[in-house]
């Protein structure tokens, strides 16, 4: 693995030097970049440990791009930054940049004028090689190492993350569960949804493996056992990476391992539709967790089973309106909460006909299909509009968080917001404390510390704005975390 102090070794490097950022001169660099499109075009194209060089000739007459470029990088978690000053800049590199670097840990490397870009293209293609192959064949013993215990331990998630680290590739496994690493929420999501969809389709062993285009830049590559999936997740211009010539040798290995692992393991689940009355109303739950089986058997006994799904590890449940007057659907909810403790809870507090379930089911399926990150208590109505938020660009999605937020406490604990967003989609403080399962003046104490007032009085405060801004940038903060405000 090269790091940003391996660069300084080249040849072409002999009298640069890290001006700005020194502690980060340990930052893996997984590639390098000529940066001279300008900025803001050239913000698409900026990805995690990538080690950039420029002049700034673009940009030799406008400071403030110079400087919005480099907080971009660092925001994108690029390895560091070249510039070489000389040719544009009277071989001065701008103090606000300087002072970014050291603060952000981001190195800055100095580069003379005299340097030519084909040597640097040239050096680090010697030393990228070096470093790859000595690496990968550094790496097959701890790699049966893993496969070993993977056998003996059974311990997927474990297995999962080892095997990330060894060939530095995310890794997507799903063997009765699913389990990840070194993919981000979106990502996943993207991923798993289009593995599942192949998946749900097959009955049969592929020897072969499926690449995916998962969007314009980036595949998945997938190995299917009968009843496992092993997959990696690489941009397209790595298809030539060696790591990936390792993930090749593995996959179908640990696929057959897993399907071992997944016929001695619990007995499958059977994924049949529940038959629904036609002249009944239900509400519908939906329950994520990792042991979906519990939730099976918790079910059984006490409610409608519309539909399991073993892949997202969450079941369906139909909820008859037969409460009576000492419980309503709001404890109910909060008791099934408590007694399933899942990652994930979904409910309707308004009943649907046997002819709506169907259609509202299988909206909620898609659109739940791309948000397998999400963790806590959802209306279903917030769904679609979680959904919609999903798909939007980073960008506009941070312009509309940092605009929306202007009325609210930044910073606070996460449950807060959440108790907020309840409140929002539920209007009634009674009706949040009983599906939380706290008291009336904790809901009040929570939301009136969400809101930038010294007013407490939270239906005041919530009536002077508008209510669907509070709440769209409230699901944008669920999705990208404080870090889409720069907290």
């Amino acid at each position: 693995m090269n790091k940003v102090v391996d660069l300084l070794k080249l040849p072409c490097f002999d009298k640069c030097y890290i001006i700005a950022g020194i502690s980060g001169i340990f930052n893996q660099v997984n590639r390098i970049d000529i940066l001279e499109t300008p900025f803001p075009e050239v913000e698409k194209y900026f990805e995690p440990h990538e080690f950039s060089f420029t002049s700034f000739w673009n940009h030799k007459d406008d400071k403030e791009r110079r400087i919005k470029l480099v907080e971009s990088l660092i925001n994108h978690k690029s390895a560091g930054i070249g510039i070489m000053p000389g040719l544009n800049l009277d071989d001065k590199i701008d103090q606000e940049i300087l002072d970014l670097a050291d603060h952000h840990s981001f190195p800055i490397m100095y580069i003379p004028s005299n340097v030519r870009w084909s040597d640097v293209i040239s050096d680090y293609s010697l030393l990228n090689n070096y470093h790859k192959n000595t690496t990968i064949e550094n790496s097959y013993a701890d790699i049966l190492s893993a496969f070993s215990e993977l056998h003996t331990e059974k311990n997927i998630q474990q297995f999962c993350e080892r095997i990330s680290q060894l060939i530095e590739l995310p890794i997507v496994i799903h063997s009765n569960n699913l389990y990840s690493y070194g993919l981000d929420n979106k990502t996943l999501s993207e991923t798993t949804a289009k593995l599942y969809d192949i998946k749900a389709k097959k009955t049969f062993r592929i020897n072969a493996p499926i690449s995916l285009h998962i969007n314009n830049e980036n595949l998945s590559i997938v190995y299917f056992g009968y009843h496992s999936i092993m997959a990696t997740y690489i941009s397209t211009h790595n298809i030539t990476n060696p790591r990936l010539e390792v993930f090749h040798k593995i996959a179908p290995l640990v696929a057959k391992e897993l399907d071992f692992i997944s016929r001695n393991g619990l007995e499958r689940l059977s994924t049949s539709k529940a038959t629904i009355e036609q002249n009944t109303y239900y509400y519908i739950v939906v329950i994520r967790k990792d042991d979906v089986y519990s939730l099976v058997n918790y079910a059984n006994s006490k409610y409608l089973i519309y539909e399991t799904n073993e892949f997202y590890n969450y079941i369906i449940l139909l909820i008859e309106n037969d409460l009576d007057k000492t419980e309503g659907i709001y404890c109910r909810f909060n008791r099934i909460f408590l007694d399933t403790d899942p990652s994930l809870f979904v409910f309707s507090n308004y009943l649907f006909s046997a002819k709506e379930i169907y259609n509202q089911i299988r909206l909620l399926k898609t659109t739940l299909s791309n948000l397998l990150f999400l963790n806590g208590i959802f209306h279903i109505d917030e769904i679609p509009l979680l959904y919609m938020a999903q798909t939007l660009p980073y960008k506009y999605k941070e312009d509309l968080a940092k605009l929306n937020s202007t009325n609210l406490n930044i910073g606070i604990e996460s449950t807060f917001y959440d108790t907020l967003r309840l409140y929002l989609v539920l209007k009634n403080v009674k009706d949040v404390s009983d599906l939380l399962g706290i008291h009336s003046n904790s809901v009040k104490y929570r939301i009136s510390k969400c809101l930038d007032s010294n007013d407490h009085e939270i239906h005041s405060d919530l009536s002077s704005i508008p209510n669907l801004r509070i709440l769209l940038m409230l699901e944008i903060l669920k999705i990208e975390g404080p870090t889409i405000l720069n907290i």
